[in-house]
């Protein structure tokens, strides 16, 4: 895979707007500073249709997870996890 690192969600955006070849899929934490994930996903998603959305959290908050998940296509990812575990779903939602 090839990887595109962002610190922080304004940070995915720009690096979104500049790459020309497609993005596949976004990793992103469902609570984050500035702008949370969902919010991410959505302004991605409308740049990027087809994209797909896997969000990790550590949060239990079943309301706020179905917030999430109205976002489509997309996986949640509970943490803690393990490398494996990532490994599995990445390819699960790309395959």
């Amino acid at each position: 895979h090839r990887v595109l690192t962002a610190d922080r969600a304004a940070t995915a955006l720009r690096i979104a707007a500049d790459f020309a070849e497609p993005i596949d899929l976004l990793l992103t934490d469902v609570v984050m500073p500035g702008m949370n994930g969902a919010r991410l996903a959505e302004q991605l998603s409308t740049a990027r249709p087809g994209l797909r959305v896997l969000f990790m959290t550590g949060h239990t908050d079943d309301a706020r997870i179905e917030r999430v998940s109205l976002h489509a296509p997309n996986e949640v990812l509970r943490k803690p996890f393990t490398p494996e575990q990532l490994d599995l779903r990445v390819r699960t939602i790309l395959a």
